[in-house]
């Protein structure tokens, strides 16, 4: 059962390098990937996860949280993280819960309270033993477990780190292709804004050996240079490529990871590119006008970034008949449904990964897991 820690510092810093897990979860903050420093530590997982998938597949209740009390507070949209963090802890026997799915609508963030008084409050009302927070900044979770008591859970964080699904996605290939070395991994789509895959990829650069990741996007979604070599340092190979290169790195993949283009970041990251290219500049032009800016040339981006890049019948043909394809969903039109029934399909099959792998957090985390 995690023991409330003291704070020690009530101001609104953060600190900014979480600290590793070194083997042991029990009472620990989930927020990074970068927590995790051993390969055992990402087996550990897949064996209570497959414990708890057993329980589920066989209907065996289980006692883990009982007595214990969980607050799901969601700031963002969401489906899956969502409602597979609340059966977990239904199916793991957690006593109390206080799900708030639609923070900015339903919660005092409305009036303007911060996160840290959010999070000092809901510990405060509901008596939680572990907090889950999924918000849109992408430093919330650390400011979250600064002002926390309990262990905070970070369940998606701006662009930045979204480690519960790199840890069901890495859960998903072990079991799907039985493991987690010599892997060449081709992702496509928005490489730049998806945390999801920035995630998954950091944490099997540091479990996995010999992982080659192909990294294949229009050049305004790029994956980020600080994450490729954050890669590299921790021994994986990265290609880097556009569209005209998507088939042949299809063709030699074992792991297909494919995420949706979200329009919602194009006019952002639009102002942001105009931002640092007029340097100093920038100062001098209202806010407002460079939004008016930026939203053209987004939409524009937008457009072509959506082209080339579908998964369908002609491009499953050329893959391998022992691999995957994965995606954190939703989608819209990346891969076509035509394929849905083609075994190679993990991605539905990924969201019960998602069930079993959080069942296991959460488990660990009270010290339960068996």
């Amino acid at each position: 059962m995690p023991v409330e820690r003291q704070l020690e510092i009530e101001t609104e810093e953060y600190y900014e390098n979480p600290k590793p897990f070194n083997g042991n979860f029990e009472g620990a903050d989930i927020l990074s990937v970068e927590q995790f420093t051993q390969r055992e530590e990402v087996e550990r997982i897949f064996a209570v996860a497959d414990e708890m998938r057993r329980c589920v597949e066989n209907r065996i209740s289980r006692s883990d949280l009982d007595g214990q009390s969980v607050a799901l507070l969601f700031y963002q949209p969401s489906s899956r993280t969502y409602s597979s963090f609340h059966a977990a802890t239904q199916r793991l026997g957690a006593s109390y819960e206080t799900p708030m799915h639609g923070m900015t609508a339903y919660s005092s963030a409305v009036k303007g309270e911060s996160l840290a008084d959010t999070i000092r409050t809901f510990h405060a009302t509901t008596a939680a033993d572990i907090i889950v927070l999924r918000h849109p900044d992408d430093n919330s979770s650390e400011i979250a477990a600064h002002f926390s008591p309990v262990p905070v859970i970070n369940a998606g964080s701006g662009r930045k780190e979204h480690p519960t699904q790199a840890v069901l996605d890495t859960v998903t290939v072990n079991s799907e292709l039985g493991r987690i070395d010599g892997l060449v991994v081709t992702a496509t789509g928005d490489l730049r804004n998806g945390r999801t895959i920035k995630s998954f990829a950091k944490l099997l650069a540091i479990a996995g050996e010999g992982v080659t990741f192909n990294f294949i996007s229009p050049e305004v979604l790029k994956m980020p240079e600080s994450v490729i070599k954050q890669l590299e340092i921790n021994g994986a190979t990265v290609n880097v490529g556009s569209n005209g290169d998507l088939d042949y790195a299809i063709e030699q993949s074992d792991v297909l990871y494919v995420t949706r283009i979200q329009d919602e970041w194009f006019v952002q990251q639009a102002l942001e590119d105009i931002v640092e290219a007029l340097g100093d500049k920038a100062h001098d032009i209202p806010p407002e006008k460079l939004l008016e800016i930026a939203k053209p040339v987004g939409q524009s981006e937008y457009s072509k970034a959506v082209t080339g890049y579908v998964i369908d019948e002609e491009r499953m043909k050329i893959a391998k008949q022992h691999m995957i394809v994965v995606h954190p969903l939703p989608r819209v039109t990346e891969i076509s449904p035509r394929i849905d029934k083609d075994p190679r399909s993990a991605y539905f099959r990924q969201m019960r990964y998602g069930l079993y792998s959080r069942m296991a957090l959460l488990s660990m985390i009270n010290g339960t897991a068996q």
